[in-house]
C-alpha cells in the first residue's frame, strides 16, 4: 500500500479500529494526527496514546463480544478531531527525540 493511499483510509474512515497488543501502535498516532478517533484493546501503547471518551474508546477484555460492544456504542462525531489531533503531538518524533535527550543528560 502506498502512503497516499493509507492517507485515503485513514480519511476517509469514523476511527481507527485497533485490536492488537503493541509497545507502540504507529498506527494509533497516524490516525490521531489525522483527528481520527481510536477504538482499541484496553492494553500496551494504546493506553498511553489514547485519552478515553476524549480521543477514542477501550474495550476489555480482548474478545470479539467486548469489541462488538464498543463497536455498537460507538459514536465518532462525538470525539473533536483537534483533541485527537493535540494527542498525537505528544508522540512526534522531535518530542520523542527532546525526551529522550533530556533522560540522557541526567546521566551525564
Amino acid at each position: 500500500m502506498t502512503e497516499e493511499q493509507l492517507l485515503r483510509y485513514y480519511k476517509s474512515c469514523e476511527a481507527l479500529i485497533f485490536p492488537g497488543i503493541e509497545d507502540f501502535g504507529l498506527s494509533m498516532a497516524e490516525a490521531a494526527s489525522l483527528g481520527k478517533p481510536i477504538i482499541a484493546y484496553k492494553a500496551g501503547g494504546a493506553l498511553e496514546i489514547i485519552r478515553e471518551g476524549k480521543t477514542g474508546a477501550f474495550f476489555y477484555p480482548q474478545t470479539r463480544s467486548a469489541l462488538k460492544e464498543v463497536l455498537v456504542n460507538f459514536d465518532g462525531l462525538l470525539y473533536k478531531p483537534d483533541d485527537c489531533k493535540k494527542q498525537a503531538e505528544l508522540f512526534t518524533m522531535d518530542r520523542f527525540k527532546s525526551q529522550f535527550l533530556s533522560e540522557v543528560k541526567k546521566f551525564i
